[in-house]
């Protein structure tokens, strides 16, 4: 597989993850040092912990909790 296709697959991967609020699997597919920047928000959100209450406190609960 090309590093393009790699690349890719990841992406679909981390959108499915998102789509079906499959935390597990959405920091899975990121780094111990991961962060998450919003731009309304002062500060990114650094680390796992932090990354996932941010999906869980603002994206997924538009659409639904985990």
């Amino acid at each position: 597989m090309t590093l393009r296709n790699q690349r890719l697959a990841e992406i679909r991967e981390h959108i499915k993850a998102e789509s079906s609020h499959d935390m597990p699997a959405l920091l899975a597919g990121m780094t111990s040092d991961c962060f998450n920047d919003v731009a309304a928000v002062p500060k990114p959100f650094r680390g796992p912990k932090r990354v996932a209450e941010r999906y869980r406190k603002q994206s997924f609960s538009i659409w639904g909790a985990f």
